[in-house]
């Protein structure tokens, strides 16, 4: 290389030098800056998401917070049975047989006051969103007191 070198004239020399700089800055630039200024362009990009991802879910969760508390949306992760239980043992119901269906659950019930069983199941249904499909209920020997049959729940 040193003979190479040495065998360019003057003009020649300058010439390689003067390539040999220019490709120098080139690589530099390709492999340092370049890279460089690619990375912190995409850090400022991803910086500007993340503060817009905060902003948001600080506003969603004030708009959240300041949202009125429901006891039916509570409840709609509640299995219907799970609800119908819970709610029965509340008013001291005693459930004879319970079935869970698809989207629903039938329940019987051997003796019930009439009126017991209106308020349970207006609280079903003002609470937990769970409404009667269909019921089949027949007047018991005791006045006031009802035997359910059949009785289907669901949302």
């Amino acid at each position: 290389m040193k003979e190479w070198w040495m065998n360019l004239q003057s003009r020649e020399q300058r010439l390689v030098a003067a390539l040999g700089s220019v490709l120098l800055v080139f690589l530099c630039f390709q492999l340092i800056w370049q890279p460089l200024t690619e990375g912190v362009t995409k850090a400022q990009a991803k910086l500007a998401r993340q503060q817009a991802l905060l902003e948001w879910v600080t506003i969603e969760t004030a708009r959240i917070a300041q949202q009125p508390v429901s006891n039916a949306s509570n409840n709609t992760t509640a299995s219907i049975s799970s609800i119908v239980n819970r709610t029965a043992r509340q008013k001291n119901i005693v459930i004879a047989r319970l079935q869970p269906q698809t989207n629903s659950v039938l329940v019987w019930v051997d003796n019930i006051n009439f009126n017991t069983l209106l308020t349970w199941l207006a609280n079903l249904s003002e609470q937990h969103g769970i409404k009667v499909i269909n019921i089949d209920i027949n007047q018991d020997s005791v006045s006031g007191s009802v035997e359910i049959k059949r009785l289907q729940l669901g949302r």
